[in-house]
C-alpha cells in the first residue's frame, strides 16, 4: 500500500527483482512495479495485531511529519521466517513509546534547488520523453521539482484536473 496527498494505491504481489541505488529503489516484479524514494521515510514499524485466532503482521513507514507513505501487509502465503529475520535486522535499540515528528511535510519546492531552466528547454525535453521513468531524470537535470515543472510547462502538456476526475474516470 502506497499513499500520498492525492491517492492510496494497494497492490497484492511479491516484492521481486528489487534494485537499490543511492537515492531510490525499484521493484520490478510481475505484479508490483514500484519506485521507492526512502529519503522521505523517517520512521518504520513492524506491527502485529491479533485478529481472532490470527495475527496480522505488517511493516509500516512514515515521513518526518508522521504521514503514512508505504505499508507492507503479510499475506497467508508470506514467509514468516523472512519477515521475522528482516524485522530483527532492522530493529532499533530505541523501543521507547514516543517518536519525534516534525510539524511540516517535506517541501519539494526547496528540494529541487534553484533552477535556471527555460520554458523552451523544459518543453523540448518533455516532448522527447519516451518512458515515464525518464521524467525524474529530466527534473534533476533541470533542477526543477515535479510541481514546478507541471506549473511551468503549459496547459498543452499538463493541466489541473477537477477534484472528481478520478471518480468520473472509473464510472
Amino acid at each position: 500500500l502506497t499513499r500520498n496527498e492525492s491517492a492510496v494505491h494497494e497492490k497484492i504481489g511479491v516484492y521481486d527483482k528489487v534494485v537499490t541505488g543511492n537515492h531510490n529503489a525499484m521493484v520490478l516484479g510481475e505484479n508490483i512495479d514500484l519506485r521507492i524514494f526512502p529519503k522521505i521515510w523517517a520512521h518504520g514499524f513492524a506491527l502485529e495485531k491479533r485478529d481472532g485466532d490470527d495475527i496480522r503482521r505488517s511493516l509500516q513507514f512514515f515521513d518526518a511529519s508522521g504521514e503514512a507513505v508505504h505499508k507492507v501487509h503479510l499475506r497467508p502465503a508470506s514467509s514468516l521466517y523472512a519477515y521475522q529475520k528482516l524485522v530483527a535486522s532492522l530493529e532499533s535499540p530505541n523501543q521507547g513509546p514516543t517518536i519525534e515528528i516534525s510539524g511540516t511535510v517535506l517541501d519539494e519546492e526547496n528540494e529541487a534547488g534553484t533552477s535556471t531552466a527555460s520554458l523552451d528547454d523544459l518543453r523540448d525535453r518533455w516532448s522527447r520523453l519516451t518512458d515515464v521513468h525518464q521524467f525524474f531524470g529530466m527534473l534533476k537535470t533541470l533542477k526543477l521539482s515535479r510541481r514546478q515543472a507541471v506549473r511551468m510547462v503549459g496547459q498543452d502538456y499538463a493541466w489541473l484536473l477537477d477534484n472528481d476526475a478520478v471518480r468520473a474516470m472509473f464510472h
